[in-house]
């Protein structure tokens, strides 16, 4: 089994501006436009199987999983 560490995250005025545009551009939830925004700041691959991240897919790396 793999352990993550969790990090405490400060939230900076490039990534709330990032998350702000998806927001308005993709017309996500605040919380999917805050996790795809530090995704893109960590230079990140966007794991998920949320339909909701699939229109960002030219703006954040993803791997989408199957549906359930």
């Amino acid at each position: 089994m793999v352990a993550l560490r969790s990090r405490r995250e400060q939230l900076g005025e490039p990534t709330l501006l990032t998350a702000a545009r998806f927001k308005a551009q993709h017309r996500s939830s605040l919380a999917d436009a805050m996790i795809a925004a530090f995704a893109v700041r960590e230079r990140a691959v966007l794991v998920h199987e949320d339909p909701e991240f699939e229109p960002l897919a030219r703006r954040v790396k993803q791997e989408i999983l199957p549906h359930k």
